[in-house]
């Protein structure tokens, strides 16, 4: 037996697809419970309909299909609709939250954590076939589900079942039916997916099929119900030779072999004859030729296309009712003649004698339902066509459709293409937020900061719950910690790990976006006496997760130290402390498992300050190396440019050293001091500030690492605040972006460019002024730098103008300042001037004494 695997995505495909097995089972006489009164064949597997249908011993007939959608309202209606107990429960998918439109987030985000679980209810269905010819995928891709969820379903089909078959039926949307404004975006991103991973896509279009229903069918007011049932018509005529025994029966692959030249073209045109109404069938006459011609006139197209005005490269006729093959041969004869059916000179098939591969069956006992709105005719023709003239289509559904929103004044839709793309990147910037200060801003305050400074990622330590509250309904995602004094309650009972997922994290979601849960920190290396309940920590917290119906929202992982790594250089032959290997092999299987990061500690300011020297200081703040410095993996040749790709490069291959790959990695601590003590003269405000903004640069451009080049690494910047409690040098009280008090040590972009307001020239509330404490000639250095070489607009404080202060050196320095730094900051701008700067998120002009107005952005 030669089975096929349907998988419905999405609001559309799963919509279609009801429509495709209420009419299969009609057609084959099987009820809604799925029981078939005329199989005398109980438990036989060699009938024809088990193509697509299991049979129980029990007599019951279950489709080899699963239907998944991200947001569980539409596979409701499956669910509880007149078919439920035709489908297997475990064959219906739902999330909790839908894509919004947004391809990315059914590619990357919302979709990736479902995908698993669509791929082991497909194993299911292989694994229960004894000969499984391949998939048919249904789905829009004008929607986010259908467009995000169904590449990667298919990326990851063409891995696991490279060489299966997959023939797509994909609606593609139209001009004048179009229901978001982000449809030609979704439809572009998800057409190379179709491109690459699919055998043959057999293209739909609404406007299409909704001008069948009007024209043929006086349907005034076409439903998406009469829709998909006339598009289960195609789906049945085309499956037919799959399902029923019949004069000739084909394989799903004949598709391919019989209509796609070259393996990229192999997207098809449809149609469908007749289509025709219960009051029309009665005063007309059908003959083979005449429904014959009918499939090649534009009318009968389910896409929006003139065939007149291209060339065929291959087509595929399937009749079905009571046809004979003299009447075909006729009818494809005549075709011949005709000189609007042309075929291309170049294709094999078109050039062959038979020119078109006619495909008939004899099915007069299964006959058209009634509820399809179709009348009952004698026999029916499907086409599938190859042509060139498919170019056209992608050209209305994607320049037209773009051109039509542009000339609406719907120019702020390429603000959300720049938004998809950088979505799809998936890496992003955070910032750790800590705890042991002796005195720290409100957890208003530090919300504050964080919209101020557009950080969308942020790490607390504990489940600080006024922390939680304050970032509720702000769209920021939130990694909560584990801390380690937590861990051996945790780790040694499942009841208190639930009680701490229903404190902390189920009482907050899902106003408060909580992505992960850090285990502890560094367990291995600075508690090793609670390693062992570390895994079982992770374990029960995990399990907690998917009883509160969680687990795909929430993952769980642990921080790793790099220390955990011996030898970072060369990163090929890293590899984890061999004493640890036994808990790193079951970290990592968890990771495996759930879907989970590894998360890694990297601070390449230890290894340069405890290196003596080894490597360069440029190395280490991604500054280019100069010629005789370069930095080389002996054993692959790779060019590290920077110690932090090195160290992140050196956990892949130790993951790799214990036979464990294709887990991301994120860095969940990364940064650089602004103050030392007296032998910790690298911690600077120079040095932390250049390689956080290099850091951060790395990270949002795309970059990868040597040995990963095309996954971006996203990182946690250590951190929002000083800490100074934390036990150490001076340097360990000194890792923050600002002091306790609100003020700025320094200036960080922390958001893409393209993420800017386009009205603003920077940072919202951040102001950069003079420092009263600088020496006053310094101050004048800068304020003539300032005005001169950087091109501040000075006017304003200029002798005789509005805002001149003749005695107030700090106020007209701060005025030329801040001007120079919000003129700059998108392109890199700082607020240094030789140490006499300051940013603060306190506006000036309330602090100073001033007549002036200091320039708010």
């Amino acid at each position: 037996m030669r089975e096929i695997i349907s998988i419905h995505i999405g609001q559309a495909g799963i919509q279609v697809g009801n429509a495709c097995w209420e009419l299969y089972c009609l057609e084959h006489g099987i009820q809604p419970d799925g029981i078939m009164p005329s199989d005398t064949t109980v438990g036989v597997a060699q009938d024809a309909f088990n193509t697509f249908f299991s049979e129980t011993s029990a007599g019951k007939h279950v489709p080899r299909a699963i239907f998944v959608d991200l947001e569980p309202t539409v596979i409701d209606e499956v669910r509880t609709g007149a078919y439920r107990q035709l489908f297997h429960p475990e064959q219906l998918i739902s999330g909790k939250e839908d894509a919004a439109n947004n391809f990315a987030r059914g590619h990357y985000t919302v979709g990736k954590e479902i995908v698993d679980l669509c791929l082991d209810r497909v194993r299911k269905l292989a694994d229960n076939c004894t000969g499984l010819q391949g998939f048919l995928v249904f789905n829009a891709v004008g929607g986010g589900t259908g467009s995000g969820l169904g590449s990667l379903l298919l990326e990851r089909l063409s891995v696991d079942y490279g060489k299966k078959s997959k023939l797509g039926f994909t609606i593609y949307p139209s001009p004048q039916v179009s229901t978001a404004v982000v449809e030609p975006y979704n439809s572009v991103l998800s057409t190379h997916s179709l491109l690459e991973h699919t055998d043959v896509a057999v293209l739909l279009d609404n406007e299409a099929i909704y001008d069948i229903c009007r024209r043929s069918l006086d349907i005034e007011r076409p439903t998406y119900t009469n829709l998909n049932r006339l598009i289960s018509q195609i789906i049945s005529s085309l499956t037919t030779s799959l399902r029923f025994d019949g004069a000739i029966n084909v394989d799903v692959t004949e598709f391919q072999t019989n209509l796609v030249p070259y393996p990229r073209i192999h997207f098809m045109l449809s149609s469908y004859a007749p289509v025709i109404s219960a009051e029309k069938a009665y005063h007309e006459q059908l003959s083979v030729p005449e429904i014959t011609n009918a499939v090649f006139e534009p009318s009968s197209m389910m896409a929006k296309c003139d065939p007149r005005h291209g060339k065929y490269m291959a087509c595929c006729l399937m009749y079905r009712g009571d046809v004979v093959p003299k009447d075909v041969n006729a009818a494809v004869a005549t075709i011949k003649t005709k000189r609007t059916v042309q075929f291309v000179d170049w294709d094999m098939i078109a050039a062959s004698a038979d020119m078109l591969t006619s495909i008939f069956t004899n099915l007069s006992q299964a006959m058209v339902p009634k509820t399809s709105g179709l009348e009952n005719a004698p026999f029916f023709d499907c086409g599938v066509v190859g042509r060139v003239e498919v170019a056209s289509i992608f050209e209305v559904f994607t320049v037209k459709l773009l051109s039509q929103m542009l000339s609406r004044k719907w120019e702020k839709i390429i603000f959300l293409l720049i938004f998809m793309f950088s979505s799809a990147s998936g890496a992003f910037i955070g910032i750790n937020i800590g705890t042991q200060m002796s005195s720290s801003p409100s957890a208003a305050e530090i919300v504050s900061i964080l919209k101020t400074q557009r950080i969308k990622h942020v790490r607390l330590f504990d489940a600080d719950h006024q922390m939680l509250n304050a970032l509720a309904n702000t769209g920021i995602e939130v990694l909560i910690g584990v801390p380690n004094d937590q861990l051996l309650r945790i780790g040694e009972s499942q009841s208190e790990a639930a009680v701490w997922i229903n404190k902390n994290v189920a009482a907050f979601v899902p106003a408060t976006n909580i992505t992960y849960i850090a285990v502890g920190n560094e367990v291995l290396t600075t508690i090793p006496n609670a390693a062992l309940v570390l895994i079982p920590a992770m374990q029960f917290l995990h399990s907690a997760l998917l009883a509160a119906n969680l687990n795909f929202q929430v993952k769980v992982s642990s921080p790793q130290s790099v220390d955990m790594i011996p030898k970072h250089f060369p990163p090929s032959t890293a590899s984890f402390n061999s004493s640890w290997n036994s808990i790193m092999n079951q970290y990592l299987q968890f990771l495996k498992n759930t879907g989970s990061s590894f998360m890694l500690n990297a601070q390449p300011y230890y290894v340069y300050t405890k290196g003596q020297g080894i490597f360069p200081l440029e190395y280490a703040l991604f500054q280019p190396l100069k010629p005789n410095n370069q930095i080389v993996d002996p054993n692959t040749n790779f060019h590290y440019t920077s110690m932090f790709d090195a160290m992140v490069d050196a956990a892949y291959y130790s993951m790799r050293s214990l036979n464990f790959s294709g887990i991301p990695v994120i860095v969940t601590e990364s940064g650089w001091p602004s103050l030392g003590g007296a032998n910790e003269s690298d911690a600077s405000i120079d040095n932390a500030l250049t390689y956080n903004s290099n850091l951060i640069h790395h990270v949002l451009n795309g970059s990868g690492t040597p040995s990963q080049p095309t996954i971006s690494v996203s990182t946690y910047i250590l951190e929002l605040f000083n800490e100074d409690l934390r036990p150490g040098p001076v340097s360990e009280k000194n890792w923050g972006i600002y002091v306790p008090n609100g003020t700025a040590l320094y200036s960080l972009a922390f958001g893409r460019i393209a993420e800017s307001n386009a009205d603003s020239t920077g940072l919202v509330g951040v102001f950069c002024v003079a420092n009263s404490s600088a020496d006053s000639n310094a101050l004048k250095k800068g304020l003539d730098w300032a005005c001169g070489p950087g091109s501040a607009n000075c006017t304003a404080i200029q002798p005789g103008q509005a805002c001149y202060e003749a005695d107030d050196l700090v106020a007209l320095t701060s005025y030329a300042y801040n001007d120079y730094y919000h003129r700059t900051q998108a392109t890199g701008g700082t607020c240094n001037f030789g140490n006499t700067a300051m940013i603060t998120t306190t506006d000036p002009s309330k602090l100073l004494s001033l007549k002036m107005d200091i320039t708010v952005f």
